[in-house]
């Protein structure tokens, strides 16, 4: 008998020895006390969920959100977990969203949805093909790049650009400036001349990858893409001092 089964075994005698476990993920927490755990763990594995999240404000009925990127680019696996009744667990992309919605005795209905654009003119949208190509464009020399979205009727979203631009050259960074949806679009015309935000600063955000970070949770909203990170999105008016810090947090590792 092995050393290890020997000392298993004096170990059983006493009560003490268990088989061992998998490790719990910050997934199986996430469900602990939710209905249908098992079925919703299964339609985030299958739909390549996690490990990372981040939290969104709970829905109208106190339901708890959690939001996964997956490997690919701009694909997001969105899990709602109510208190009570079973969850449901949606896989959002920029063509659409395939849903997986639980019932009481756990068994599934399965819907999807193909993505509507905002508008019909393609050549007003920002999309996450846009958005792949800036970040592709930074990477190629080593850079990352400042999303920052802004809004006509939020004055200070359309003065902070100058300041967000002031950093960024300061920190060798691209600022790529983007409208938020349904914005007056004559409105954002006479503000984006009178500060100097260039004519595709006027796309408005029809991005998956922009929406699940939350980047249009205010105006204005920044989020910093590189290589191998992303930031987190950090809503509010900065000087141009403000955002330099952050920047040159994010770009030291610690923001």
């Amino acid at each position: 008998m092995s050393r290890v089964a020997a000392g298993c075994l004096g170990a059983l005698l006493l009560g003490a020895c268990v088989p061992s476990q998998p490790e719990r993920t910050r997934v199986d927490a996430l469900l602990d006390g939710v209905a249908c755990a098992d079925e919703a763990r299964t339609s985030l594995r299958r739909w390549g969920a996690g490990p990372d999240f981040l939290e969104g404000p709970p829905t109208a009925s106190g339901a708890r959100t959690f939001r996964f990127p997956t490997a690919s680019f701009a694909e997001w696996v969105v899990l709602t977990a109510p208190a009570e009744d079973p969850p449901s667990v949606i896989r959002m992309t920029p063509e659409g969203a395939s849903a997986h919605i639980y019932a009481d005795d756990c068994s599934v209905e399965r819907r999807k949805r193909l993505h509507q654009a905002i508008s019909t003119d393609t050549t007003t949208l920002f999309t996450d093909a846009h958005l792949r190509g800036h970040i592709d464009a930074a990477d190629a020399v080593d850079e990352a790049v400042v999303v920052y979205v802004w809004a006509p009727h939020m004055p200070l979203s359309t003065d902070g650009y100058a300041e967000v631009r002031e950093a960024a050259e300061a920190t060798g960074l691209r600022v790529v400036p983007v409208l938020m949806a349904f914005s007056d679009h004559a409105f954002a015309v006479r503000e984006a001349s009178r500060v100097g935000i260039p004519e595709e600063g006027l796309r408005q955000i029809d991005s998956n990858e922009l929406v699940q970070r939350q980047a249009q949770v205010h105006a204005p909203s920044i989020v910093i893409f590189s290589r191998n990170r992303v930031s987190p999105v950090l809503p509010g008016y900065r000087n141009a001092d403000g955002y330099r810090r952050y920047l040159k947090a994010f770009l030291d590792g610690s923001g």
